[in-house]
């Protein structure tokens, strides 16, 4: 649901529906006068006094400026860090799997698979170079050294074993298309 027709528009109608709807009797109730009610209740009066939705219009008008003020440079900062927005990847193939490992509300997606392999191959990506980033700053700190090398050469020891067996298995599936390959070529000389 996006932000502006629920809080901006939703919230901009409950501000100015009191200055067109207010009743006398709510009012006299609530502040202990009725001088200046609701626009339609106005015309009842025979007034057309519009003093309180001038009011609510002022005060809708402030609430977008101070809203503006307070909030453009926090947005900006966000976009400067390119925390602003979703990766369009992400949101191609669901927030609810890229932030939450899967969907939510259905088992069957029309999201194409390209992009799920491509979101898969970018997260897995992305994890490497994050453990090699938060390697690296462990290394930097100059506070439990030894601790921190023992850590860093497990890790490094299990990375290398991780990446042999993708090798492993990239070399696998490599072989298994080449037969396969092989084999359909073989089927279509005998054929002819």
């Amino acid at each position: 649901v996006d932000a502006i027709p629920v809080h901006l528009f939703n919230g901009t109608w409950g501000v100015l529906s009191v200055g067109f709807l207010a009743s006398p009797e709510r009012l006299l109730a609530a502040y202990g006068m009725d001088k200046h009610v609701g626009w339609c209740y106005s015309w009842s009066r025979g007034s057309g006094d519009a003093t309180l939705l001038g009011a609510q219009i002022v005060a809708v008008l402030f609430i977008i400026g101070w809203t503006f003020v307070i909030m453009f440079p926090f947005f900006l900062a966000l976009d400067w860090k390119g925390w602003f927005r979703a990766d369009p990847l992400d949101e191609i193939v669901g927030l609810d799997l890229s932030y939450h490992g899967g969907n939510a509300l259905t088992a069957d997606s029309s999201v194409k698979p390209e992009y799920f392999k491509a979101y898969e191959e970018r997260r897995v990506k992305r994890r490497s170079s994050h453990r090699s980033s938060r390697r690296a700053s462990s290394l930097s700190m100059n506070t439990n050294m030894a601790r921190n090398q023992l850590h860093n050469d497990s890790e490094e020891e299990d990375e290398e074993k991780d990446e042999e067996d993708v090798i492993e298995a990239t070399e696998h599936a490599d072989i298994s298309d080449s037969q396969s390959s092989r084999r359909r070529e073989s089927g279509k000389s005998v054929e002819t």
